[in-house]
């Protein structure tokens, strides 16, 4: 559940963040220093969500792979 919660909060932020500019002029590019804390914080969600993912996928796995069901148990007619 955490994963997908994750996912869904990294997907609606435009898939990893974006960058805004607030400038006197709209022709200004924002230079690299201007967006390096927003590429930091892409690459760190990023990171965060596909380590969930893997860390929930083989948790998943591990536990398919311990799960026993119970034996079955031979019920008598008068319930003993």
């Amino acid at each position: 559940m955490p994963a997908l919660a994750l996912s869904w909060v990294w997907w609606r932020t435009s898939a990893g963040g974006t960058y805004g500019f607030a400038g006197s002029s709209t022709w200004l590019e924002p230079s690299l220093a201007d967006r390096l804390p927003w590429i930091v914080t892409s690459v760190a969600e990023t990171t965060l969500v596909v380590l969930l993912w893997v860390l929930t996928v083989r948790g998943s796995r591990e536990l398919m792979r311990r799960y026993r069901p119970p034996d079955a148990a031979l019920v008598s007619p008068t319930g003993r």
